[in-house]
């Protein structure tokens, strides 16, 4: 037999915040949203109505939640025109991981973004992310990287409103018709999340995480790589203050070039145990 121990971190909450971290019964969901109208009603931006409105609907236990979370999303366009949304503009998109156990196996889905690390009982250390999405942040920030190379800028903030502006756009492509490669308020939606099953007794920890976590290698080098980061186990919340702290001492993207001045962060550790 097994269990787990959940443990969700998140950077201090503020109303301008689109991550969501929830934990059920049976499952966890790591949430991030990219929003595109600020503010949205009593919300601050359509983002964060998006993540307030999946956490609301996902109940303590749920048998399939990808299945319902398909159902949510429907209810979710319905409830984003009546507070005033436009369809046939860009859409609020989110980014999701999500852990499950379906007959004795661990399953784990995710679609955009969101980023699981599964580091083994082996000391293997596996990384599940979908390229499409990676790629696109990846380019974006050596992108800001050249730049300040070739023009040798302290403010980098407007070339950064730029290369952002685009990002989202890309975001925006994944959305095709009704298939969607990202979650999306959509009346029909297709949505393709990447699933996987996993023995539990191979597994020592699982985390699952938005980009802004994963900054902690892509951006600030806290860590040279992600197998450096996550080949051991490792303080979340040291890390999370690390990243936050490097973020407010570069305000205009100076020494660390990249197109999100400040994002915001999400992880959920899951811990197996025998």
């Amino acid at each position: 037999m097994f269990d787990y121990t959940i443990t969700p971190y998140s950077k201090k909450s503020h109303r301008f915040n689109e991550d969501r971290c929830i934990i059920g019964s049976n499952y966890a969901v790591v949430i991030d949203v990219e929003a595109t109208v600020k503010p949205f009603g009593d919300f601050a931006s359509d983002g964060v109505w998006f993540a307030s409105f999946i956490k609301k609907n996902l109940k303590k236990y749920e048998e399939d939640v990808l299945k319902k979370l398909t159902i949510i999303s429907s209810y979710a366009l319905k409830e984003y025109i009546a507070l005033g949304g436009d369809e046939n503009k860009p859409l609020p998109v989110a980014s999701i991981a999500v852990f499950e156990l379906e007959s004795k196996k661990i399953k784990l889905s995710y679609i955009g973004n969101t980023e699981i690390a599964i580091l083994g009982k082996d000391g293997s250390l596996k990384r599940m992310r979908e390229p499409y999405f990676s790629n696109i942040d990846e380019k974006a920030n050596q992108m800001m990287r050249d730049f300040k190379k070739e023009n040798k800028l302290y403010d980098m903030m407007p070339y950064q409103v730029e290369i952002e502006k685009k990002v989202k756009q890309k975001y925006q492509d994944a959305i095709k018709d009704d298939m969607a490669f990202i979650y999306a308020p959509l009346r029909q939606g297709k949505f393709i999340f990447k699933v996987s099953y996993f023995d539990p007794f191979e597994i020592k920890t699982i985390y699952m995480y938005t980009d802004g976590f994963a900054d902690a290698y892509q951006v600030f080098k806290i860590y040279k790589d992600f197998g450096a980061m996550f080949k051991h186990n490792i303080n979340v919340s040291k890390v999370i203050f690390k990243i936050i702290k490097n973020t407010y001492l570069d305000t205009f993207c100076s020494k660390y070039p990249r197109y999100k001045v400040v994002d915001d962060i999400s992880v959920i550790k899951i811990d197996v145990n025998y």
